[in-house]
């Protein structure tokens, strides 16, 4: 009777415990919504590879220099930087993405791309697009040697952080 009970209480004090990181594991809006955080498995190797047109085979994470922020780094096993993209978080509001486009724009042409999430812009530095997306909470920095309408179409799959 005792191992019995025993078991119930592992059990329990086991899902208990799921439930808990589950819950840890989610972010909670101003709302009350859930929603994500953003990781690496955001975009998965696949839809990146399939979206792009790239073949990468792996994707590395790399803290960011600034407080939150990391960095997606997609490799390919052969052709060099045609089978490579990266994709950074950034924790960052209105302000800081307008500031950071005022910033890019002295030093090259941004285009704003209208429609996409809270706001978008990108600048082409060859053989590179580079397109940031302000998402929600998150700034989204992807850059890879394709077309930038590729680009738009990665970054319009993103969930709202």
């Amino acid at each position: 009777m005792r191992s019995w009970k025993r078991g119930v209480t592992r059990a329990w004090a086991s899902g208990l415990l799921l439930c808990v990181a589950v819950v840890a594991a989610l972010e909670v809006t101003e709302a009350g919504a859930t929603t994500p955080a953003p990781s690496c498995r955001t975009i998965a190797i696949r839809a990146l590879d399939n979206t792009l047109g790239i073949a990468s085979v792996a994707v590395n994470r790399h803290a960011g220099s600034i407080a939150g922020s990391f960095i997606c780094s997609y490799y390919g096993a052969s052709g060099g930087y045609k089978n490579q993209a990266s994709i950074i978080f950034l924790p960052a509001g209105p302000v800081q993405f307008a500031g950071i486009k005022a910033g890019l724009s002295k030093q090259h042409t941004v285009v704003t791309v209208p429609g996409l999430l809270s706001g978008a812009y990108y600048y082409h530095l060859a053989p590179n697009y580079y397109l940031y997306v302000l998402d929600g909470t998150y700034q989204v920095q992807m850059f890879a040697a394709v077309p930038i309408a590729k680009l738009e179409l990665l970054a319009r799959r993103l969930p709202i952080f």
